[in-house]
């Protein structure tokens, strides 16, 4: 097996876990929404407060934002025009 194939293999694999993460931080780079600490929790929000706008709520900046990425999507992309 000195053919290469377990290191392309680990390659793409790593090639896709890194597109996956890409993917997850896209609204953040073309949206750019507030992210903001309230209390203990951080929150990501796009729009005018939390309770009209598309929030994500976390414990840390990172959650929050994954967060946000999830309920972009429930909002089936109508934030998105």
């Amino acid at each position: 097996m000195g053919d290469g194939s377990f290191e392309r293999a680990m390659q793409h694999e790593q090639a896709m876990r890194n597109l996956q993460a890409e993917l997850e931080y896209l609204p953040i780079k073309m949206l750019s929404p507030k992210i903001a600490k309230d209390g203990d929790s951080w929150f990501c929000l796009l729009g005018e407060d939390i309770q009209s706008g598309i929030v994500g709520w976390g414990d840390n900046p990172n959650n929050a934002i994954l967060a946000f990425g999830y309920a972009l999507h429930e909002k089936d992309g109508s934030a998105v025009k």
